[in-house]
């Protein structure tokens, strides 16, 4: 591999999560991290109400907890809850992302549609 005039190698550690590029005298030219890869899968409607409704489960799991706790005056339940709080962050977002990629196969699905028709 040629780095403009000087050439080197790639190393790649863990999983995907760091890439640096090594130079042939052995100095580290760029260093840079990322995520794991991610990969990409269809859903057909059917998936996604799927989906949905397996969130569904997990909120009336908590929604049945909330509900018995304060039928039996329980005044707090200690969960530690960090990792989930970050995992439904992540899912906002994505789940936002998703909307806006799928608003834009829509338009462009409802514009090819148009374009045979006229």
């Amino acid at each position: 591999m040629v780095f403009g005039q000087e050439s080197g190698r790639i190393c790649s550690t863990g999983k995907a999560r760091s890439v640096r590029i090594e130079l042939s005298w052995g100095a580290v030219r760029c260093f840079c991290k990322r995520g794991p890869l991610m990969t990409l899968q269809e859903y057909a409607s059917g998936d996604l109400d799927a989906f949905a409704l397996r969130l569904l489960d997990l909120a009336a799991i908590f929604r049945e907890m909330g509900r018995k706790s304060q039928e039996e005056q329980l005044t707090c339940l200690p969960l530690n809850d960090r990792k989930a709080q970050e995992w439904c962050t992540k899912l906002e977002h994505w789940a936002l992302r998703a909307r806006a990629e799928f608003d834009t196969q829509l338009r462009i699905h409802r514009a090819e549609r148009r374009a045979q028709t006229d």
